[in-house]
């Protein structure tokens, strides 16, 4: 009797780690990085370039106050990552479901769009079938996929997404700016008696910092830079297009946070310029800066910069090698990418802030190394199209630009 107990409690043993094995499986089999026309960040909401704990449904009528990424087209693409464990495994089929409530998604109805099984290895680009798209209506969407060694997925997480208020054959949808707060990398006091602070990195981005003052008759004179001279202090007269600025904060009394604004340069915010949005405002480049205090009594409690960039992964690749050389020329050219998308679209830096076509091909092809984004790439090329530069061969970097967005995305 005892043996007899002994061989199911191995069954029931073998039963329940097949069970946990298959469901494991299944997790890793199971599609990620849901994306409607190629946007990975269709359903997350910002509010003046920081993530905020809202969903669609809540901020959808509320353009002025939060911003999202909008999809305007009328038939989007869908598309996805399969994922396995399993050597040489692809999917042989999927089945969408997209609905008009989260709580119906849930309970697996797809009353916008059921698409039903259907067999194919497609997941990038899978285009809408369902029925007609409502402007201003928020969606909900998720996939499941079969592979070819026999592997039924469980549904992918959950997504959404919002459609634009007017729906087109095809357009560009892209995500707003972000906002990263940062810490200064270095902090020490200069022999002048001013605080510098030292970023680690340029970044085009902000200053906020939180002071103290005895009276409000009190002023900060913050040098910004992106350079330091040869005995320490940001350089106040850097060559080329090297930027550094001024500025001066009058104080009120006690404890106060201050957002001090970059004042916008005549070269860089023309009429050929790509402007900041109001929702982030002007930013300037710079990595240190450097505060001079009119009464040695104010308190500096924290400075900090906010970085403003284009949605950009950080662990989307990576590089190493036996060099450290060559480790720190790919780490400068993948930050590069990152910093200076601070537009959404591809520019020529703080110069002019201007899209350039053979700028852009290069930018492109960098930022496909660095990063899965693909639509700043193409808002790129579409602003190019209608606003040429005065090089006139220049517009032919167009077509480059068009094969490698087609061949990548």
């Amino acid at each position: 009797m005892r043996f007899y107990k002994s061989i199911f409690h191995i069954f029931y043993l073998l039963v329940a780690l097949f069970l946990f094995t298959n469901v494991h499986a299944q997790k890793k089999f199971t599609p990620t990085d849901l994306r409607v026309d190629l946007i990975l960040n269709a359903d997350k909401v910002w509010q003046n370039g920081f993530e905020v704990n809202k969903n669609l449904e809540q901020v959808a009528k509320e353009k002025d106050r939060y911003q999202i990424a909008r999809i305007a087209n009328a038939k989007p693409w869908f598309s996805w990552i399969v994922n396995s464990d399993k050597k040489n495994a692809y999917q042989t089929a999927y089945e969408i479901l997209i609905a008009s409530s989260a709580q119906k998604l849930e309970s697996n109805i797809g009353d916008v769009w059921n698409s039903g099984k259907i067999a194919s290895n497609k997941q990038l680009g899978v285009e809408y079938a369902g029925k007609e798209l409502k402007p201003n209506t928020v969606y909900y969407w998720k996939v499941k996929i079969w592979g070819n060694n026999g592997e039924l997925s469980t549904y992918s997480k959950a997504s959404a997404f919002v459609t634009d208020s007017i729906l087109k054959p095809y357009q560009v949808p892209y995500t707003p700016l972000v906002k990263t707060a940062q810490q200064p990398f270095n902090k020490k006091l200069l022999s002048s008696g001013n605080d510098f602070y030292d970023f680690g990195k340029d970044a085009f981005g902000q200053l906020v910092l939180d002071v103290n003052s005895t009276n409000d008759r009190d002023t900060l004179r913050i040098h910004v830079g992106e350079a330091i001279d040869k005995n320490g202090y940001v350089d106040r007269k850097p060559r080329g297009t090297i930027r550094y600025q001024l500025l001066e904060i009058p104080l009120q009394k006690g404890k106060h946070q201050y957002h001090p604004i970059f004042k916008p340069s005549r070269l860089n915010t023309g009429p050929r310029a790509i402007r900041m949005p109001t929702y982030i405002g002007e930013v300037l480049p710079f990595r240190y800066i450097e505060i001079e205090k009119s009464n040695p009594n104010i308190e500096v409690g924290n400075a900090q910069r906010y970085a403003v960039n284009y949605v950009f992964n950080d662990t989307a690749t990576e590089f190493e090698s036996s060099d450290t050389v060559l480790n720190k020329i790919w780490d400068i050219c993948k930050y590069t990418m990152k910093a200076t998308s601070f537009t959404g679209f591809y520019v020529d830096g703080d110069r002019e802030r201007t899209p350039y076509e053979a700028d852009a091909l290069i930018n492109q092809l960098s930022h496909y190394a660095s990063d899965a984004e693909y639509n700043m790439a193409k808002r790129s090329l579409e602003y190019l199209v209608y606003h040429a530069t005065w090089p006139t061969e220049w517009s032919l970097q167009n077509l480059l630009i068009a094969w490698n967005d087609y061949m990548y995305s």
